[in-house]
């Protein structure tokens, strides 16, 4: 689930999971290109632009509203699909924490 004020971008890529959620030491080869689809709650709320090769996309938030991004990932003939669920507020962003970022690979 994401929250994003309006005017944000919600950059997008895939992360790959092995069988105990760990990410995977090798990148896994897509069958064909992954694909992203969007339902927003209304038209015009935000847009959804997929890179070449369909690896990363960017959600733009337009407006106040909800939007679902799906992504579906076949490799060695499995269909994989995520969801990410995003909130678009219109209220301006206010600093509330610091956080580290851990990057296991």
């Amino acid at each position: 689930m994401t929250t994003m004020t309006v005017s944000h971008t919600d950059n997008l890529s895939i992360a790959y999971f092995d069988q105990h959620d760990n990410p995977m030491p090798t990148t896994p080869v897509p069958d064909s290109a992954p694909t992203w689809s969007n339902a927003p709650s209304t038209t015009g709320v935000d847009t959804l632009t997929v890179d070449t090769g369909g690896l990363t996309a960017h959600v733009a938030a337009m407006a106040a509203g909800t939007d679902t991004v799906t992504l579906t990932f076949i490799s060695g003939g499995v269909t994989f699909t995520a969801t990410d669920a995003i909130t678009i507020t219109a209220e301006p962003s206010v600093l509330t924490r610091v956080a580290i970022v851990d990057d296991v690979v």
